[in-house]
């Protein structure tokens, strides 16, 4: 990490406010990849058979879900396009 030693008159380091939002921001950025990656998990655990279940009987939700995975299965496996 970046090393910065500013001392100013009466003894405020920079350096230790600096590490403090450092560590913040660190957190921050781990707690938003964690929900993240608990989204990314519950969209591929779920049953196909179960979302084209819900997305035929209209479900909002479930209609985007179905859209958003078969754009994805398009994309990274485009010889397999019948899946």
């Amino acid at each position: 990490m970046f090393k910065i030693t500013i001392l100013k008159k009466g003894g405020f380091n920079f350096e230790q406010q600096f590490n403090r939002t450092n560590h913040f921001l660190q957190a921050v950025l781990i707690a938003m990849n964690a929900i993240f990656a608990c989204a990314e998990i519950a969209v591929i655990s779920m049953s196909g058979n179960r979302l084209d279940k819900l997305a035929g009987d209209g479900d909002k939700r479930a209609l985007r879900l179905a859209r958003l995975t078969n754009q994805c299965r398009h994309a990274f496996w485009p010889r397999y396009k019948s899946l």
